[in-house]
């Protein structure tokens, strides 16, 4: 009898979507999340895209430029322009909406609407293609998890079908883009193999599309798991066990469901002569070290391991690539060595504030004047102070008070902004607040050398609508989820995240 791990909804994994805004999904996903930010016509030059009239190209920018209420301008694009070349992307989006919010109806009713229009929007702009079927991918997983056999298993046939007539795309490295296919083609094994498994005589098939799944994907725990518990009910006990051990360890959950299916069969020294087995069978395969699995799949953390370090969601959505980084100190030469060659222009760039975007607060990155200064604003004061190597950043209005810790600088042409955590306030009245690091609400005018509330990308306003630091109801602005991937170098060598 076969056990059930049960549909997978309640992990999150982190789409980039459009402009680089990060957007929360469920993990119902497993295809690539590169494919999913890869050519998004949503982000492409605006003048490439033939609209039908300037009533639809301003409606479009509408769903493009909106903040707070994308899923909002797409429903209203696609009722007042259903016939629009980007009413695939407006679907898309629109799906990935209903995927955060595990409404499977409404994720089908969106993404056959975008599957149905986006082959027209590929013969335009054919980079669409991946996107196009990494959403088939994830159309036929929910479809697979929600007990939709046969519609899963047409979704993966014909994601086979069109993986098959994929050619390269512009802009992609030969092997991420061989890694990307070898993911797709992944996906679509473990849907035909998870189906199969609740069809009569479908045992062998099943076996067969879950061999291929981790053949294409080594590191699918779903998959080394479905394909135990099919091996299992074929009685093949120590192919089971070996499976059931990988997926264990690269799950990484003290508890997991593969982990208890063990249990249930192998006492604790059993248990753990294989799982030491079958870390250094991945170790040999994959090149990971097995101590480090060991310890992940005994619940230990093991912070040396990257993928004890990479959530467990995040790594479902990525894929297996190439050995090329561009994100370590070690992959650049460093400032100084253009320095010899380039004296003037190494002097201009040394000088400069955007020398200090991204840098740990202290005395040699902190340009802004924090010896007791104060400035008044909207019927507040705000207060910027030193204390040793420590800068701080108080707020007060009336009875609402904040302090802020400065942990970060953000360089500009002009200014100096901060982030930070907030350490005193209302909102720490229960407790320690959440160490959540936000952009601070003034900034460090360098030239006039005085603080200023500070403004972002968008229009300038004036102060009465502006943004009110000494609100309340203040919102953070969480520095690594809303402006990190503009301000920070993003890994490039396989596209993953």
């Amino acid at each position: 009898m076969l056990l059930k791990k049960g549909p997978v909804l309640a992990a999150a994994v982190v789409l980039p979507l459009f402009s680089g805004a990060a957007f929360l999904g469920a993990s119902w996903t497993v295809g690539p999340a590169a494919a999913m930010q890869r050519g998004s016509a949503a982000g492409m030059n605006r003048s490439e895209i033939e609209f039908e009239s300037a009533a639809e190209r301003r409606a479009w920018e509408a769903v493009v430029e909106s903040q707070n209420d994308k899923p909002g301008r797409a429903r209203a694009f696609l009722a007042e322009h259903p016939g629009s070349i980007m009413a695939a992307e407006a679907h898309y989006l629109l799906a990935l909406d209903a995927l955060e919010h595990q409404a499977v109806d409404r994720f089908d009713n969106h993404a056959r609407g975008a599957l149905k229009e986006f082959p027209r929007l590929v013969r335009r702009q054919p980079g669409q293609r991946i996107r196009w079927l990494s959403l088939l991918a994830q159309l036929g997983f929910v479809e697979s998890e929600t007990g939709r056999l046969e519609s899963a298993r047409t979704s993966a046939r014909e994601l086979l079908r069109l993986v098959d007539d994929t050619q390269p795309g512009q802009g992609w490295t030969r092997p991420a883009w061989e890694a990307m296919i070898r993911q797709l083609r992944a996906s679509a094994h473990y849907i035909l193999g998870r189906s199969q498994l609740g069809a009569e005589d479908g045992l062998a098939e099943a076996i067969l599309h879950l061999e291929r799944a981790v053949h294409f994907n080594p590191l699918d725990d779903y998959a080394y798991y479905r394909l135990g518990q099919a091996l299992n009910a074929a009685g093949r006990e120590a192919e089971a066990g070996r499976n059931l051990a990988r997926a264990a360890l690269l799950e990484g959950v003290a508890g997991s469901a593969a982990s208890q299916l063990l249990g249930r069969t192998l006492t604790p020294d059993e248990k753990r002569t294989l799982l030491e087995e079958q870390a250094t069978w991945l170790d040999g395969q994959l090149k990971l070290r097995p101590s480090a699995l060991f310890a992940l799949a005994d619940g230990v953390p093991h912070p040396a391991y990257w993928v004890h370090a990479v959530p467990r969601e995040v790594r479902h959505s990525s894929f297996a690539g190439s050995d090329f980084s561009n994100i370590r100190r070690l992959d650049y030469s460093g400032p100084e060595s253009c320095q010899a060659c380039h004296p003037l222009k190494y002097q201009d760039w040394a000088t400069h504030s955007h020398r200090w975007m991204n840098a740990s607060a202290g005395p040699q990155t902190v340009k802004g004047d924090f010896d007791d200064k104060q400035v008044r604003y909207l019927g507040g004061k705000a207060d910027f102070v030193r204390q040793g190597e420590n800068y701080r950043m108080r707020l007060a209005r009336g009875r609402l008070k904040r302090t802020y810790a400065v942990t970060r600088t953000i360089g500009s042409r002009f200014f100096q902004y901060y982030v930070g955590r907030q350490i005193e306030g209302p909102e720490t009245a229960a407790g320690p607040p959440e160490p959540v690091e936000e952009v601070l609400p003034f900034g460090y005018w360098l030239g006039r050398r005085q603080w200023v509330p500070v403004v972002h990308i968008d229009e300038e306003m004036p102060d009465g609508q502006r943004r009110d630091p000494f609100s309340a109801s203040l919102s953070p602005v969480a520095y690594d989820r809303n402006c990190s991937a503009c301000h920070t170098t993003r890994p490039i060598g396989d596209w993953m995240l």
